[in-house]
């Protein structure tokens, strides 16, 4: 889910017109982003496209030939929505104000009062003034907290001989509910790599991030070790037991440790259900002598090779996200990056950005963007970078993370 474009962006709905008009006037002598939905070419209103707006606005207004059922449903969505935004309806007709008013809404009828649209758009904040300043004194407290144990989790592994690995992330708020992580496998003959997206954001999707990458880290390192995943487990968990099957006796007869820890995390995730989190992720295990590369894509967006040529592979799903379905099938693949090219992984907050009209970034972009910086970390970011922000406004709506693996020489 992403986050608020702006905290005074207001939704003006509406083809141009003398009401319309009006109401943008009385809306831009406030500090407002106005953002006008079918200003330029009249359009049919489409209910579900206003709803997946509404956490990224103050207000919608909306125009009095929508039906008070369709003014009805995006009331009642924006009462769940993360700002629950006012809705107000405008109308030319004093006729209709009593049928509107009477299942709930607030009209704004014309002639048209600044004050009273003043009184509409802020009613109901100061009485809670207080409270929300208390709120978000402990709140800002737990980010700042849960930003730093962020911080002192990020993975400080060097690059094996013969590679550049490059990753960058930008979180949409103070704790980000994307991850990464790079570490040593088979006293360091092995190179393991993830990136991951847990569900939702802030402390809540943080505290899981935290598990889950300790989770992987504990299993694919220490696979053995049944004893320590247990009090890893039941630490996290409190005083709700682990159920003894969640965990492995040991690793399958030639079944990589990769695997089984991927196996793991979603049947714990599945079977505790606390807070019904669940996430994708791509983990692999690199051979930086060979380039060979064994991964587990568990419904996360496709890997993308880029070859010495300029082609591009996608690296599709391998099973699906963790945390659904306890005895979910994935499967390991594997693959061979050779000297001159680069894998990049990524987080949807990239090719799902949004504009505020419903534009998607989209897969095609971010391998052009590949392709032109020719897989060099130190280009691809602040490509990446623009072409997310230049469809959002300048705004990080969802956490973004990115990361690079790419080959220069054989080992």
């Amino acid at each position: 889910m992403t986050d608020s474009l702006d905290a005074e962006a207001v939704l003006l709905v509406g083809d141009r017109g003398p009401l319309a008009d009006r109401v943008a006037t009385l809306l831009s002598a406030r500090p407002y982003l106005v953002i006008r939905l079918g200003e330029e070419v009249p359009v049919r209103i489409d209910v579900e496209m206003i709803c997946s707006m509404l956490d990224s606005v103050a207000a919608v207004l909306l125009p009095d030939d929508l039906t008070a059922e369709d003014a009805g449903r995006i009331r009642e969505r924006a009462r769940e929505a993360s700002g629950r935004p006012p809705v107000i309806l405008y109308t030319g007709d004093p006729a209709v104000v009593a049928d509107y008013q009477a299942r709930g809404l607030d009209v704004l009828a014309s002639p048209f009062s600044a004050s009273y649209l003043a009184h509409l758009l802020d009613r109901g904040r100061s009485g809670k003034e207080a409270e929300l300043a208390r709120a978000l004194g402990n709140y800002q407290r737990e980010l700042q907290a849960g930003a730093h144990v962020q911080q002192n989790l990020l993975p400080t592994e060097p690059a094996p001989n013969g590679w550049r690995v490059s990753v960058r992330s930008e979180p949409a708020r103070t704790v980000s509910g994307d991850f990464h992580d790079t570490f040593p496998l088979l006293g360091g003959r092995r190179f393991g790599f993830v990136v991951a997206d847990v569900s939702g954001k802030g402390v809540s999707a943080g505290l899981y991030v935290a598990l889950i990458r300790g989770l992987l880290r504990r299993l694919v390192q220490d696979g053995a070790n049944r004893t320590a995943v247990h009090e890893m487990l039941e630490h996290f968990h409190g005083e709700q037991p682990v159920a003894d099957e969640t965990v492995p006796r040991r690793f399958a007869a030639g079944e990589p440790q990769l695997l089984e820890a991927v196996r793991t995390v979603n049947a714990y995730l599945a079977e505790s259900r606390s807070g019904s989190y669940f996430a994708t992720l791509f983990a692999g295990a690199l051979n930086p002598e060979t380039g060979a590369v064994s991964y587990v894509n568990a419904g996360h967006p496709p890997g993308l090779l880029l070859g010495a040529d300029g082609s591009v592979r996608r690296l599709d799903a391998t099973g699906p996200v963790v945390g659904l379905v306890s005895g979910a099938d994935f499967e390991t693949k594997t693959l061979t990056i050779e000297p001159g090219e680069t894998l990049l992984l990524y987080t949807d907050g990239i090719t799902e950005a949004r504009s505020i009209y419903g534009n998607l970034v989209g897969e095609p972009a971010l391998i052009r963007v590949l392709q032109d910086s020719h897989g060099d970390p130190e280009r691809l970011w602040p490509q990446i970078r623009s072409l997310v922000l230049d469809q959002t406004d300048g705004r990080f709506r969802d956490d973004v993370t990115a990361m690079v693996l790419q080959r220069t020489r054989r080992g």
